[in-house]
């Protein structure tokens, strides 16, 4: 999914580099398009980010040198990595690093799930997440493979939405199915690989549906790429 446009994207590009060389983050922030960064020569975005920030050590004096393991290639050693989750664990529960990335989450993925949400007249908590976590994935432009486009097709697969009066378990169904389509079959041939690997995404958010459990009560289990998870 390309969001609104490709003069929307590159301004994000360009604002989320120097935003994120701005805030007390390792690093700046990656970007999801990424292949774009080379189709469209974005590479002197992160050049001039370069020359700004030379000769500049941001490192805190107290932080260890990363595990020397860590830096070879080719590999699937874990050798020498005793207390690494340890110390990402201590890493992700960084409050400033938390608000960051809630941050962006709110304003690219959940304020346009909750709005669309509301558009479709989907009430359910497992409509609205269902939408959520569909957008992480499929972004909201207006490309073949986005959630606008995703909902478009379920709805009129349901012959409405349930603003207009439809049944919502109808409409959701229908989502949920076209959502599978997509990943299966999409028009972006560049993700059809990995997105054919994730369709276990989509199958988790269905079996929540078969269990009737649209509130989204716990106990809930899922099984997500092989692993099962119970909240």
């Amino acid at each position: 999914a390309y969001g609104n446009s490709l003069k929307h994207l590159e301004d994000a590009l360009h604002a989320a580099l120097w935003s994120g060389a701005a805030m007390p983050l390792g690093g700046t922030p990656m970007f999801w398009w990424w292949h774009l960064v080379d189709e469209e020569n974005w590479y002197p975005k992160y050049q001039a980010l370069n020359r700004f920030m030379s000769g500049e050590d941001r490192r805190d004096p107290e932080l260890k040198t990363a595990t020397p393991e860590l830096l070879v290639n080719g590999s699937a050693s874990v050798a020498g990595l005793e207390g690494l989750p340890q110390d990402w664990a201590l890493a992700a529960g960084d409050a400033r690093f938390i608000a960051a990335q809630d941050s962006v989450n709110e304003r690219l993925y959940r304020q346009p799930a909750r709005r669309l949400a509301t558009t479709l007249g989907a009430t359910f908590p497992l409509s609205r997440l269902a939408i959520y976590e569909a957008g992480i994935q499929h972004g909201y432009g207006e490309d073949f493979d986005s959630v606008n486009r995703i909902a478009e097709r379920a709805s009129a697969a349901a012959a409405g939405t349930p603003a207009k009066g439809i049944d919502e378990k109808k409409w959701l169904q229908a989502f949920l199915s076209e959502r599978r389509k997509d990943l299966l079959n999409p028009a972006d041939k560049a993700t059809a690989a990995a997105w054919a690997a994730s369709v276990s995404r989509a199958d988790a958010i269905q079996s929540i549906f078969e269990s009737a459990n649209f509130k989204l009560e716990l106990p809930i289990t899922i099984t997500v790429y092989g692993d099962t998870f119970t909240l």
